[in-house]
């Protein structure tokens, strides 16, 4: 169980696996993509996300991530496209957050105007930190039998 993790964290366990998977020959990109980027590059964000109540201080944190991959042979783009598809499956199936692993689920692709859009659940649960109370001062207890 992690403590309360910015869904950054999520972004950048999915961009550290890309990059071991991938290695130098690719650009990595977060949350939004520049204007005249280079290719072949992969483009991670956070689609959206919920936090749910648990028990106590535990809530569940779900959230939905989106991989992007423009291809760089314009040529080849669809056998590379599917090439980098069959990859990421078992890539981002678990990924390293702060030490653990989480593993996405319901994984999926889809091809359009050349370019693959791969969407991937990590859902894990969160601990909330407790508020802080404050200290006692000081604690006078009297102990004596009372008299009947």
């Amino acid at each position: 169980m992690a403590k309360d993790v910015a869904s950054q964290a999520i972004v950048q366990g999915i961009i550290d696996a890309l990059r071991t998977e991938f290695g130098g020959d690719y650009v990595y990109y977060a949350n939004k993509v520049p204007q005249n980027f280079k290719e072949p590059a992969f483009f991670v964000r956070q689609i959206s996300g919920s936090m749910e109540p648990q028990r106590g201080r535990r809530y569940l944190r779900r959230g939905l991530y989106q991989v992007t991959y423009f291809a760089g042979n314009r040529k080849t783009q669809e056998q590379e496209i599917n090439a980098v598809t069959d990859r990421l499956y078992p890539v981002l199936e678990y990924i390293k957050m702060g030490g653990s692993l989480i593993r996405g689920t319901q994984m999926e692709h889809e091809t359009e105007d050349n370019e693959l859009h791969f969407s991937v659940h990590y859902d894990i649960f969160v601990l909330r930190p407790r508020p802080e109370a404050p200290l006692m001062q000081k604690l006078e207890l009297e102990v004596g039998l009372k008299e009947q």
